[in-house]
């Protein structure tokens, strides 16, 4: 499912992540996924995705942020 915009939200319980699409020039973005987990799983998936950006970017060249 491909996504350009991510909101989060949380509970003292849960990490609510939804994936979204926003088209150009639409007023709002259709949410394609929900995903919920809890504040540990979260955190370790900010490690593993910290990790495999790291690799990607050895690989393919620093990603540069608008």
């Amino acid at each position: 499912m491909y996504a350009n915009l991510a909101r989060i939200a949380h509970s003292p319980a849960d990490i609510v992540i939804d994936f979204a699409h926003l088209l150009p020039g639409e007023p709002r973005a259709k949410i394609r996924s929900r995903v919920l987990m809890t504040p540990m799983s979260a955190k370790l998936l900010v490690r593993a995705l910290t990790e495999n950006i790291a690799l990607y970017e050895t690989a393919f060249g620093e990603i540069i942020l608008p």
